[in-house]
């Protein structure tokens, strides 16, 4: 989910700009988006079923990033070789590092959950950037942002979130979407003037191929010769990895060229609802508690979002 954390921010720091063509393919484009990250969550369980979580992590980066790597290619002379170290940070803070953060989480958290607490990440881009880029915080977005903190902590201490998710697991979420605001601020201030579809592509291809190459060497007592390449949950892997990474990430800004960056970020805040949905179809227990906290976390995120 490259494009995930470009989302929130596209419009502010790229304004890039297209045809605006509100046609089927971009509603097609749309749909299948929010249907593929929102369901990301339950390809990351099925594949728990059989890999670690370390490797899961690490074949879902690496399996992105070769996928990816023609286009990184294509790309990588279009850009100022001095923005290539922030760029590969951003490949780390926006992927790398909260793959595998996500992957540990979800040994313990249900996908539902998951997908509400992954809507945090525009509150957190507001949050860093006032903390350490000094950027005003009027007293509507501050309201937002206690909003979506305080649906945090109804969903931790509710019954359903203590009960059936582990509180450690769910921490590890927000750290992860923490990382995503990060990394969302890094670009504004260093790579504002850097494309998206650069950044998309070519951020992945350092943390992608050490990552490829960790599982080559070995890591945990398991390499890539010992991991069960040819189990039902490997294609899982490689759903998240070609269609949930790659593949995704360049429909995503062709979303952006033929409609608007406001329009394709909508994608990041309906995705939950397939989360939750997925949750209840498959027996996860989906607490009232988390349908309300989904709602405050959702009102904070408009808030924050809101131009004044």
């Amino acid at each position: 989910m490259v494009a995930i954390t470009f989302a929130h921010n596209m419009s502010d720091t790229h304004a890039e700009r297209g045809d605006q063509r509100f046609d089927i393919t971009t509603y097609g484009i749309f749909i299948f988006l929010v249907v593929i990250w929102g369901a990301a969550y339950y390809f990351m369980k099925q594949a728990l079923f059989v890999f670690p979580p370390l490797h899961t992590a690490l074949l879902r980066i690496a399996i992105g990033t070769i996928a990816m790597t023609p286009f990184a290619i294509l790309h990588l002379k279009n850009v100022e070789k001095s923005k290539l170290p922030y760029i590969f940070l951003s490949g780390f803070l926006g992927n790398g590092i909260p793959a595998v953060l996500y992957m540990y989480a979800m040994q313990k958290v249900d996908s539902n959950v998951a997908g509400i607490l992954n809507a945090l990440t525009p509150i957190w881009v507001l949050v860093i950037g006032f903390l350490f880029y000094k950027k005003r915080v009027s007293a509507l977005k501050t309201l937002g942002i206690v909003m979506g903190f305080a649906g945090i902590c109804i969903l931790f201490l509710s019954k359903g979130a203590s009960h059936e998710n582990s509180i450690f697991h769910a921490g590890l979420i927000l750290i992860a979407t923490c990382m995503y605001g990060i990394n969302i601020n890094v670009i504004e201030h260093k790579l504002h003037d850097v494309p998206s579809k650069y950044l998309g592509s070519i951020s992945m291809l350092l943390v992608g191929y050490l990552y490829l190459l960790i599982l080559l060497i070995g890591v945990q007592g398991q390499s890539l010769a010992t991991l069960p390449l040819f189990s039902k949950e490997m294609m899982y892997i490689i759903i998240l990895g070609v269609l949930g990474t790659a593949f995704s990430n360049l429909l995503f800004f062709m979303l952006v060229k033929r409609s608007n960056a406001n329009f394709a970020s909508m994608v990041t805040y309906i995705m939950p609802i397939v989360s939750i949905a997925i949750g209840f179809a498959v027996g996860e227990t989906i607490m009232w508690q988390s349908i309300v906290c989904f709602v405050m976390i959702l009102v904070g995120v408009w808030l924050v979002k809101k131009k004044l």
